[in-house]
C-alpha cells in the first residue's frame, strides 16, 4: 500500500530576502547602463560575454564534483537545462528583435505577460491556482501596461511612425520573449536542485551572448561600427570594446556582477523556495524600483500619473501574490520512501 502524510510548507523568510535582492539589482539594469554612451544591444552583449567570464572558475568549482556531473550526464537533467537557457536567450533576442517594429512602451507591455502565461501553463497541467495568486497576475500585468504606456518617461519618447502590420510583427516578438521568460523560469525551477546555479547560468549567458551578436550581425550592423569612444576602430575593437581600457573593462565586470551575479544568480536561487509565477509577478515591479533608484542616482525624473497609478497596481497585485505565498500550504506527500530509509539505518 502507498504510505502519505500531511506536510506544511511555508517560504521562509531567506526566499523573499533572496527575491528581494534580485529585484533591486536587475531594477539597476537602466540607471547602469545608461552610463554608457553605447548601444543597448552592444551593451547586452558586454555584459553577457563578462558574466561568462566571470562565471567560469565557480562553474569549474561546481563541475569538479562528482554529483554534479552525475546529474548533467542525465538526459532529461540536460535537456532542461538547455530548454531554460534557451528560453533566457529567445526573451533577449526577440525583446530586441521587438524593437525594430514597434516601440519601447508596447514592447515592454507584451514582454510583460509573463505570468499570465506561466498561470495558463498551470491550467493547462491541472495544477491547482490559488484565487489570489490568478488575481495577483492579472492585476500586476495590468499596473505594468499602465506603466508602459506613461507617455512621460524618457524610453516612451518616439516620433517614428509604424505602420499596423509592422506593430503587428513587433507585438508577436514582444510575446515570444515573454515566452521565452516563462520557459525559462519553468525549466530553471525543475532543473536547479539537480545543477549548480553557477553552471546555468554560464552556459545561459554564453547563450544570450552569441544570440546578442547575431543579431547586431545579421540584422542591426550599426551597432557594431566603430565608436570614437573606443580607443580600437575595428570590428572586435567594438564587440570587446570593454576589453580596449581599464575604466571601462572595471565598470562592466563591476555592471555584470550587480546585474548577474546578484540579480540572475539571485532568481535562481529564489526559485529553491517560491513558484515561477511568485518571481515573475514581483519582477513586474521592475520599472518602480527603476524609477526610485534614478531619482536617488540623479539621473532620472520624476515620474508620470500613469507610472505612480500603475506601479501602486502593480504592487497591489505583487501583495496579492506575497499573500497567497506566504501562508502555510497543506501537501500530501508519499513518506514510503522515507520510512523504507529510516527502518534501514536502525
Amino acid at each position: 500500500p502507498v504510505i502519505t502524510a500531511k506536510v506544511t510548507r511555508q517560504v521562509p523568510v531567506a526566499g523573499w530576502a533572496i527575491l528581494s535582492v534580485a529585484l533591486c539589482a536587475n531594477s539597476s539594469t537602466g540607471p547602469l547602463e545608461s552610463l554608457f554612451p553605447f548601444p543597448k544591444l552592444l551593451l547586452a552583449f558586454w555584459r553577457q560575454s563578462a558574466s561568462a567570464v566571470m562565471f567560469i572558475p565557480f562553474a569549474l568549482k561546481a563541475f569538479m564534483q562528482p554529483q554534479v556531473r552525475e546529474n548533467m550526464s542525465d538526459w532529461n537533467t540536460l535537456k532542461y537545462m538547455l530548454l531554460a537557457n534557451l528560453g533566457s536567450s529567445i526573451t533577449n533576442t526577440f525583446f530586441y528583435l521587438s524593437l525594430m517594429f514597434t516601440g519601447i512602451p508596447q514592447a515592454a507591455l507584451f514582454s510583460s505577460t509573463t505570468p499570465l502565461i506561466l498561470v495558463l501553463v498551470k491550467v493547462l497541467q491541472k495544477e491547482p491556482i490559488q484565487f489570489l495568486e490568478g488575481v495577483g497576475a492579472l492585476v500586476g500585468v495590468t499596473g505594468a501596461a499602465l506603466v508602459s504606456l506613461d507617455p512621460t518617461a524618457g524610453s516612451s519618447a518616439s516620433g517614428e511612425q509604424r505602420t499596423a502590420a509592422e506593430n503587428l510583427l513587433g507585438t508577436a516578438l514582444a510575446l515570444v520573449s515573454a515566452t521565452g521568460t516563462a520557459a525559462y523560469f519553468y525549466f530553471a525551477k525543475h532543473v536547479r536542485h539537480k545543477v549548480d546555479i553557477f553552471v546555468l547560468s554560464f552556459v545561459g549567458n554564453i547563450l544570450m551572448a552569441l544570440g546578442s551578436f547575431l543579431v547586431m550581425f545579421f540584422i542591426l550592423p550599426t551597432n557594431l561600427a566603430p565608436s570614437e569612444e573606443l580607443t580600437s576602430q575595428t570590428l572586435l575593437g567594438t564587440l570587446f570594446g570593454y576589453y580596449t581600457s581599464w575604466g571601462l573593462l572595471r565598470d562592466q565586470f563591476c555592471v555584470s556582477f550587480v546585474l548577474d551575479m546578484l540579480s540572475g544568480q539571485g532568481a535562481l536561487a529564489a526559485l529553491k523556495y517560491l513558484d515561477p509565477l511568485v518571481v515573475t509577478v514581483v519582477m513586474l515591479t521592475m520599472p518602480v524600483v527603476a524609477t526610485a533608484e534614478e531619482l536617488l542616482m540623479g539621473i532620472g525624473a520624476m515620474p508620470g500619473a500613469l507610472t505612480v497609478v500603475g506601479g501602486a497596481v502593480v504592487i497591489a497585485g505583487t501583495a496579492c501574490i506575497v499573500k497567497a505565498s506566504s501562508a502555510p500550504r497543506t501537501e500530501v506527500v508519499d513518506a514510503g520512501g522515507a520510512i523504507v530509509d529510516g527502518g534501514g539505518e536502525g
